[in-house]
């Protein structure tokens, strides 16, 4: 991710490190295993930790965790995206979607629910997207991409969940990265 002043953050199992515009490489606070980053509207940076969320707090320099009772469950937040509506999506892999809301100190959490049409198609949410028209895409391990407005309507699938052809293998609805073409 790189910062308003021309530095470079980077996620590690270290911590978060800082890469100046000189080149010179700096831990930031404490050794916390980290699996994601993204900075908000405001210039304030976000980390996905293996064990939740953390911000950085720009006074200290130190790391922040988020405690709130749905993100109580929050491991692995393997991506993070802020939405049009300045809310933080989540991707805890095994528990679904977090919506975060920074102004208000709350979140919820959005899973898998098993014969619930258009609910969200699993879990194992690897990778977060907001398009330029302001959807929220959900890359899975398992099943696919999903879509879905982050103001809260339903999932819709990408990919055809009821496909059950014998030569389907599982990765080929694996989804590692989302990007969009600005052309």
């Amino acid at each position: 991710v790189q910062g308003g002043d021309g530095s470079a953050w980077f996620a590690s199992a270290a911590g978060l490190h800082r890469i100046k515009p000189d080149g010179r490489v700096e831990r930031i606070g404490a050794p916390i295993a980290l699996r994601s980053l993204a900075l908000d509207h405001r210039g304030v940076l976000w980390a996905g930790g293996a064990d939740g969320l953390y911000r950085l707090d720009g006074r200290t320099g130190v790391l922040v965790k988020i405690e709130d009772e749905a993100l109580a469950g929050l491991r692995d937040a393997r991506a993070l995206v802020e939405a049009h509506d300045h809310r933080l999506w989540i991707a805890g892999f095994g528990s679904g979607l977090y919506r975060y809301d920074p102004e208000t100190g709350h979140s919820q959490r959005i899973h898998a629910e098993p014969g619930v049409e258009a609910s969200l198609p699993e879990d194992t949410i690897d990778t977060l997207m907001v398009d330029q028209g302001g959807l929220l895409w959900a890359g899975g391990l398992f099943r696919g991409v999903a879509v879905a407005d982050p103001r809260g309507t339903r999932f819709s699938y990408v990919l055809d969940l009821e496909d059950s052809r014998p030569d389907r293998a599982a990765a080929d609805a694996s989804i590692r990265a989302l990007a969009q073409d600005d052309s």
